[in-house]
């Protein structure tokens, strides 16, 4: 049985970075990054750690609703910036 990632846990020291790949990989291995710009960006020098770590914890379908996580409402105190022409 897989454990709940994203259920409630204590704080970690690394506990977004922990989120952020395994959260990034299933979603972005098959599109756009890959395994070794996902080290990259997480300041790795290869992407064994991320295949050792972070690779089938959840999936793509869990992934993308945690991506998508949004609030309920636009928050009142946010002025929006003007889009670049």
């Amino acid at each position: 049985m897989r454990p709940k990632v994203f259920a409630p846990r204590p704080a970690s020291q690394n506990g977004r970075k922990t989120v952020f790949a395994t959260a990034s990989l299933p979603i972005t291995w098959p599109n756009t990054r890959t395994p070794p710009r996902l080290a990259l960006d997480m300041g790795h020098v290869t992407p064994h750690m991320i295949f050792n770590h972070y690779r089938e914890i959840v999936t793509p379908e869990e992934a993308e609703r945690y991506w998508n996580i949004f609030p309920p409402k636009p928050a009142e105190n946010i002025v929006p910036m003007a889009q670049g022409g």
